[in-house]
């Protein structure tokens, strides 16, 4: 049975709904995709299968983070491209069509680059009680690029630490339950130093990654970007600041906490997400004890990149504001 070119664009179309510019893709563009679409007229050459088994290639390794090289054939001018080659790329084309979200994170291929100084707050370093506030504003260039990003894995990351000024001490007990809350590592690292660990907010869950410090605190996976519906086209975002994610501490009633809401500037089509994150010291009462140390949140970026394939940019910082005990608007941005 000949191979058609109909046969040959099917497999293709399967490839580049994930890996191109589609509404469910990662947004990729010439040179990195490589493949063209075949007429009728051609011959269903090597070079076309070669091409379409470059991108192939490319989404796949971005999904398991191994090298998938050798998972497909290279084809020459005197391959005879039989049927039994066409069900092989078949078969791996809807393989990476399953596995969309299955991103190799942690294969021996770098998947993504952690951005660790994207939008951390300023130091805050007098004693305070009442709130501290850090407000920040992610800007897409469209709301199809907010899209790729989670498509492709991208990720926003929230941490927050404490630590003893030079000679330093806990003043109280309600001092060193923050210093908990929120951790007292000098060192800048979340995951050994934050309280919590890192949060992160994906395509799907708000969370914490594994092996972080203390006890995780509690998140609200119903607001991350597609968690509400199973297509971009659904996509039903918060636009005011709805509470995704907080840990708070038993001493003092319960009611000193770290909070990260988020909102979008609107539910369907995002180009801005804010994130509005805040200390609350809010026990109060006749004797309030102040809370001493330096302090900083961090929100960092895993922004998605592989070596000769799938790359994403970064979101821009429109708005940084605090750390600071006066409250920004919390309307978008």
């Amino acid at each position: 049975m000949a191979i058609t070119a109909a046969d040959y664009n099917n497999i293709r179309q399967k490839v580049i709904g994930v890996l191109g510019t589609g509404a469910g893709g990662y947004g990729q563009v010439s040179p990195i995709l490589a493949s063209s679409a075949a007429t009728s007229t051609n011959v269903i050459s090597s070079t076309l299968w070669n091409g379409l088994r470059g991108d192939m290639i490319r989404a796949r390794q971005h999904q398991t983070g191994e090298d998938e090289q050798a998972n497909l054939p290279i084809l020459t001018r005197t391959t005879a491209i039989t049927e039994s080659i066409r069900q092989q790329f078949d078969t791996y084309a809807n393989t990476i069509v399953s596995n969309k979200f299955a991103l190799g994170i942690t294969g021996s291929i770098p998947q993504a680059v952690e951005v660790t100084n994207w939008a951390n707050s300023a130091l805050w370093t007098s004693n305070w009680s009442s709130t501290l506030y850090h407000k920040v504003t992610a800007q897409f260039s469209s709301a199809l690029a907010a899209n790729y990003w989670f498509n492709a894995g991208g990720q926003f990351r929230f941490w927050a630490r404490r630590w003893y000024p030079s000679g330093g001490t806990f003043l109280n007990s309600k001092d060193q339950e923050w210093g908990t809350l929120v951790g007292s590592g000098a060192n800048r690292n979340g995951d050994a130093d934050s309280g919590f660990g890192k949060v992160y907010y994906n395509y799907s869950t708000i969370s914490t990654l594994p092996g972080t410090a203390n006890s995780a605190g509690t998140a609200f996976p119903a607001y991350s970007f597609y968690n509400n519906a199973p297509s971009y086209t659904n996509v039903s975002l918060p636009t005011s600041a709805t509470t995704i994610y907080f840990k708070q501490f038993s001493g003092y009633g319960a009611v000193n906490r770290y909070q990260i809401q988020m909102y979008a500037n609107s539910a369907t089509a995002p180009t801005l997400l804010t994130f509005y994150i805040t200390f609350q010291d809010n026990a109060g009462g006749n004797v309030d004890d102040p809370i001493s140390g330096t302090w900083q949140s961090y929100v960092e970026l895993l922004r998605p990149t592989v070596s000769g394939g799938v790359s994403l940019t970064a979101p821009t910082v429109l708005t940084n504001v605090g750390l600071t005990t006066s409250p920004p608007s919390s309307s978008t941005p």
